[in-house]
């Protein structure tokens, strides 16, 4: 029988590996396979803890388990912020730093795109030799205006109080918001327990979240919205409003709104969404999405094109590199590509792969006629998984994100019933 304890301990060792993983050079492919698995297993304890030794894991267990890793995560989270102000040897993701640089362009009335990062904070970040001579994101500032909009108020009450900024703080607050969200679902179940394996020691927000990484902001708003679309009545629209701002602060966001579209149109035909009540939804999105992006557009926008886009698709001079997890480090080698800055058709091969998952995921949604949030999670994974695979770039950080999406996915449907509330006119 399955203790708390043993649970917890296991636990714990399984996420202190996925850290050697990240840290000590095992091997790109090689952490591919063991991050897959060490998630994978975590998953399968806290299952087997709450299926097999039902007696072993009652309500006041499984609020112990679960609040003993926010501890834990909130500790390990200070401990990081705090570091950075000490003399200690800290790594910090270069979005972060750039972020806060973008943020000081801003306070001092100048664009954040089309402009050079060097003289900046960014100059700290240690990029790593073997990706090339020097950090593109000096040239490019890739993140879109909703995450400076959502920076701003943030770092000038910071400034405030505690008197220091961290780029950190943004999507802590935010991380609050998916955990209370999922929270309002699972609480006072059992399932409650899943948010340990799949959120706080999961394989993304432990590590890379603590690092940086700030793929819990489009994660977060299109959970919302989706959780919105999903009650439907008058969070409908809202929950429209939420999934597009998610595309005005991270591209990941994207690949979201397809299916949400294909999904709202199945509804649509099958007479459970009116031709008004969709041209209103979309119509404040599209509004939205303009109110933000106008402004810097018109600031200079091939710079902004350039940063946003250019430089994520490779038609820039300083791009990413061939890198990670994917088909583009076996081209590097393998001796296809001589460099990884040289050229290569990805854009091509994504457009190709996601063309025929999309395609699949259009057919499936559209005969679902609902939209039901773990169903678009897991063909979110399932699209932008494919189509990073074959991209310029797919690092671990996006297989964690990946693993991320399926698992509040699964956490969702043991919990929400399959019927939606179909009807956005409904209350």
């Amino acid at each position: 029988m399955l203790t708390l304890g043993a649970v917890i301990i296991f636990t714990l060792g399984l996420t202190v590996l996925e850290w050697w993983v990240l840290v000590f050079p095992v091997g790109k492919f090689t952490g591919l396979a063991l991050l897959i698995l060490f998630s994978g297993a975590k998953l399968w304890l806290t299952y087997t803890w709450l299926t097999i030794t039902p007696q072993a894991s009652t309500q006041r267990r499984v609020n112990v388990f679960v609040g003993f890793f926010l501890s834990l995560f909130l500790v390990m989270l200070a401990a990081a912020i705090g570091a950075r102000f000490s003399t200690w040897p800290v790594y910090v993701n270069d979005g972060v730093l750039q972020t806060e640089a973008a943020l000081e362009y801003l306070g001092k009335g100048e664009s954040p795109y089309g402009t050079s990062y060097y003289g900046t904070s960014l100059e700290t970040y240690h990029y790593p030799s073997e990706l090339g001579p020097e950090n593109p994101a000096f040239y490019h500032y890739v993140y879109l205006p909703g995450l400076l909009l959502m920076s701003w108020p943030v770092q000038q009450v910071s400034m405030m109080w505690p008197g220091f900024y961290d780029q950190r703080f943004v999507t802590f607050l935010v991380m609050v918001g998916l955990l209370g969200l999922c929270w309002h679902y699972v609480r006072g179940r059992r399932e409650a327990a899943y948010l340990v394996p799949v959120v706080l020691a999961g394989a993304w927000c432990t590590p890379f979240f603590l690092l940086g990484y700030n793929d819990i902001l489009p994660l977060a708003l299109v959970l919302a919205g989706l959780m919105a679309l999903w009650q439907g009545g008058r969070w409908f629209v809202p929950g429209v409003l939420l999934v597009a701002f998610a595309c005005v602060v991270k591209q990941t966001a994207w690949f979201a709104v397809p299916l949400i579209l294909v999904a709202m149109w199945g509804m649509f035909r099958a007479g459970q969404l009116s031709k008004q009540q969709l041209v209103r939804a979309l119509a404040a999105a599209l509004v939205l999405s303009v109110v933000v992006v106008a402004p810097f557009w018109y600031w200079g926008g091939q710079g902004y094109w350039d940063d946003t886009l250019g430089y994520i698709l490779g038609t820039v001079q300083h791009t990413y590199p061939a890198f990670g997890v994917g088909l583009a480090e076996i081209l590097v080698r393998t001796g296809v590509l001589a460099s990884r800055q040289a050229p290569f058709p990805f854009d091509v091969l994504q457009l190709l792969v996601g063309a025929v998952v999309g395609v699949l995921a259009a057919v499936k949604l559209v005969r679902a006629r609902e939209i039901y949030p773990p169903t678009i999670l897991y063909w979110w994974a399932g699209w932008l998984g494919s189509m990073w695979l074959v991209a310029r770039y797919f690092a671990l950080t996006h297989l964690g994100f990946i693993l991320t999406l399926v698992g509040i996915g699964f956490v969702l449907q043991q919990v929400l019933p399959k019927q939606a509330k179909l009807n956005p006119a409904a209350d």
